[in-house]
């Protein structure tokens, strides 16, 4: 069961309770936030310009003590850059109890997996989202040539390509993410993989092991999709990106059609971080730490009060 849904609006830390429709700030990043993963008791965080994972913790609600090891700070980068000189934190998972971050590297618990240079000489830029399943981990790599792929990750190194997104890159993909889901299968040359992958690559709408999801298309850029419950091939996701709004999406994944249906309005520029929160400890957690957004208007009022001054 979701409870509710951490996002990171630009630099801030947000909690919105699905209960209560209502949105609460519970933390704040010294960047753009890019990467959430909730624990049953905490939230670990991270961006754009560190290499660093904060850990929400008591009641603070500012970042706090850098859990992991490294940390050189960039006081000035391109939030949407492809400078690999950069660092950032674009994703966070725990597996087993260990945690798990990556950007331009791969760290475990404090330790680089894969470094900067490794990732140079597989011609990828970056790694965008980390994902398990049955205990074998897939990353969802950016490549130097504007491109996408999934790649299973083994014995710290890059093994087999799962999936690979064929399609004429128009403008570069700023920042990407992908899902998987346990249902159907990616057909392989050597043997399949008994799941779907979920992805934001191509920006303007969610797709399906590279298929289009009709109806999920957006006058914007797509960046974060999280998956919030899946009943077989109906999976209910929500997703955003530079909307100014949190979109929720019921995906029927064999006829790949979605309804969708506004979650969170009226958001500043740019959420870049997802992650539901299915822990009833953690959900109470964040209710009493978090405080109230002030009062907003939408983008849509906005322009109308300035046509009638």
């Amino acid at each position: 069961m979701v409870n509710g849904l951490l996002y990171g609006e630009m630099e801030d830390l947000l909690y919105f309770d699905l209960e209560k429709q209502q949105s609460l700030r519970v933390g704040t990043c010294p960047t753009n936030i890019f990467a959430i993963c909730a624990t049953k008791d905490d939230v670990l965080f991270g961006g754009e310009g560190h290499d660093q994972v904060y850990s929400l913790k008591d009641k603070r609600s500012s970042p706090m003590e850098d859990i992991l090891t490294g940390g050189r700070i960039f006081t000035e980068c391109d939030i949407f850059g492809d400078n690999p000189e950069i660092d950032e934190v674009s994703s966070i998972i725990t597996h087993n109890d260990a945690v798990l971050n990556a950007g331009h590297n791969l760290v475990m618990d404090g330790q680089e997996i894969f470094s900067r240079s490794y990732l140079q000489s597989q011609n990828i830029l970056s790694i965008e989202s980390l994902m398990y399943s049955e205990n074998k981990l897939y990353g969802l790599v950016k490549n130097y040539a504007h491109t996408f792929s999934i790649r299973e990750i083994k014995n710290n190194k890059f093994d087999t390509t799962v999936l690979h997104y064929n399609f004429p890159a128009t403008k570069p993909i700023k920042i990407a993410q992908a899902q998987i889901v346990p249902y159907g299968e990616i057909k392989m040359l050597g043997g399949n993989v008994p799941f779907s992958v979920l992805s934001t690559v191509h920006s303007s709408y969610l797709d399906v092991n590279g298929q289009k999801i009709e109806g999920t298309e957006v006058n914007g850029e797509i960046s974060r999709v999280t998956v919030l419950k899946q009943n077989g091939k109906d999976v209910e996701v929500a997703y955003s990106g530079h909307l100014r709004e949190i979109i929720k999406a019921t995906i029927d994944l064999e006829t790949k059609t979605a309804k969708v249906m506004n979650l969170v309005p009226d958001c500043r520029e740019f959420v870049l971080a997802l992650e539901p929160v299915r822990s009833e400890t953690l959900h109470k957690k964040l209710i009493d730490m978090g405080t109230t957004l002030p009062l907003r208007i939408s983008f849509a009022e906005f322009v109308s009060n300035c046509g009638n001054n």
